[in-house]
């Protein structure tokens, strides 16, 4: 993530695991205070500016589930 930010100077949307950490605060991030996404409830409504350890600046993060059944999944991976 830094280097596209810094180095390639782009702007990026990437997908998250669920268990990975961030923190709510530049003030909890450096207090080492992280919590895995999976136990954001707010991220469902709105996006969220957080920190990510290792990252040296904030992100937003939002959930968005996408529900599929098996026979739509099969043709969105067959035009692949």
């Amino acid at each position: 993530m830094n280097f596209i930010k810094h180095k390639c100077k782009k702007h990026f949307i990437i997908a998250l695991k669920s268990n990975r950490l961030v923190s709510l605060s530049k003030k909890d991030l450096l207090a080492g205070k992280s919590q895995i996404i999976d136990s954001l409830k707010t991220i469902e409504n709105y996006p969220v500016r957080c920190w990510i350890p290792g990252v040296d600046f904030p992100v937003l993060i939002y959930s968005q589930v996408f529900n599929c059944d098996s026979d739509k999944l099969k043709t969105i991976y067959k035009k692949r």
